[in-house]
């Protein structure tokens, strides 16, 4: 699970390793056209379900953070 904001940068990743310093600009694309929604993608090289989700803000302000969340699809051996 990733918290990062619209520009990429971690703020919080529940592996602390999972992701480097920074989201693909190519994984966020979809965020800021859908808002919410999931899609399969490579992350780090590997095939991966991500489903993502834009924060609502309060007050009419947004905050720019986007939550993903990145399952490995592994073939069951």
């Amino acid at each position: 699970v990733v918290v990062a904001d619209d520009n990429g940068n971690v703020l919080a990743d529940s592996l602390g390793h999972q992701l480097t310093e920074m989201v693909s600009l190519n994984l966020l694309e979809p965020i800021h056209k859908d808002r919410k929604g999931f899609m399969i993608a490579l992350v780090g090289g590997e095939q991966c379900c991500v489903g993502y989700a834009a924060a609502p803000g309060s007050e009419g302000f947004s905050t720019g953070w986007n939550s993903l969340i990145i399952q490995p699809m592994r073939r069951a051996q």
